[in-house]
């Protein structure tokens, strides 16, 4: 668990986290490439400028978080969830949103987002 962290500029390259816990973090800069991420939960969080790139996002959770300028691409995205969080110019490029409703259905497909204001 980290609690009240500041990661400024650090990446993450080819590794497994397995339900680690943000809280009260500020990430800024921070890169996740080519990883998998299962059970993470971040709360209460900023994320500024976070980019997660050829990741595989499985039961992540961002509760209370903020989400400026993150982008997310090339991701697979099983069972992720946004509550009560702020998404502002987030990008989602070439990303693939499964359900996790026990057959993994498809609910969004391929998609190919930019929001401003979500």
């Amino acid at each position: 668990t980290f609690r009240h962290c500041y990661l400024l500029a650090v990446t993450f390259r080819h590794c497994y986290l397995l339900a680690v816990t943000f809280r009260h973090c500020c990430l800024l800069a921070v890169t996740f490439r080519h990883c998998y991420l299962l059970a993470l939960t971040f709360r209460h969080c900023y994320l500024l400028a976070v980019t997660f790139r050829h990741c595989y996002l499985l039961a992540v959770t961002f509760r209370h978080c903020y989400l400026l300028a993150a982008t997310f691409r090339h991701c697979y995205l099983l069972a992720v969830t946004f509550r009560h969080c702020y998404l502002l110019a987030v990008t989602f490029r070439h990303c693939y949103l499964l359900a996790d409703d026990g057959t993994n259905t498809s609910i969004g497909g391929y998609f190919n987002f930019k929001s401003y204001y979500l």
